[in-house]
């Protein structure tokens, strides 16, 4: 979220920019002409301290932007911003791309479908797909694991369940017709969503 804010910044900057006088110059039609009798005074008027004011928000704001872009961009250096890539070659080094992939929560795990080149089954479509587009309600963990069940008894092969958190309780007590084995998980020091976890569902039939 920090990245998207980011473009608030943006566009702050560019509306004043467009705006139509300069925020930081003197208003002038607020300021008094002095006429040739009066004398100068050395006090600034309101109209004439605004824009120094300003100036100064603005400079703090440039520096804390700054400050900020210079931490992210190391962050991004040290740290890789999602766990897909590792994910992907741990399935391929294990030869589990063979099994059927369970993607629960599909806007994160489609990532996989493009570094494994296989469509995953999302639960909560209710069908296959290679690509997250819309928004789809999270699913009860009854009605969830009544579809992974009943997608194991379609499949011969095993279930190689992908989720982007650890299984809770209550979805591994509602798969009571497959055994759950866990493998493997490769969390993210960046984004907690783009974190991986890995079961393996085998049909108890």
């Amino acid at each position: 979220s920090l990245r998207h804010q980011g473009y608030l910044w943006l566009l702050f900057v560019a509306c004043l920019w467009l705006g139509k006088a300069n925020v930081f110059a003197p208003d002038r039609q607020a300021q008094v002409r002095l006429s040739p009798a009066s004398k100068p005074t050395s006090r600034r008027t309101p109209s004439q301290r605004m824009p120094a004011l300003r100036l100064g928000v603005f400079t703090l704001l440039l520096v804390l932007q700054s400050f900020a872009g210079v931490f992210l961009y190391s962050q991004d250096l040290l740290y890789s911003f999602s766990s897909s890539r590792q994910t992907a070659h741990y399935i391929r080094q294990n030869q589990l791309e063979n099994l059927t992939l369970v993607g629960v929560r599909d806007r994160e795990t489609s990532v996989l479908s493009g570094y494994l080149n296989k469509p995953l089954f999302y639960p909560e479509r209710d069908r296959f797909g290679s690509f997250w587009d819309i928004y789809n309600k999270p699913l009860e963990a009854a009605e969830l694991a009544r579809r992974i069940e009943r997608l194991a008894e379609q499949e011969p092969e095993d279930l190689l369940l992908v989720l982007s958190d650890p299984l809770e309780p209550a979805l591994e007590q509602e798969l009571e017709h497959v055994a759950v084995t866990p493998l493997a998980d490769f969390q993210s020091k960046l984004i907690d969503s783009e974190s991986f976890y890995l079961y393996r569902l085998q049909d108890r039939a």
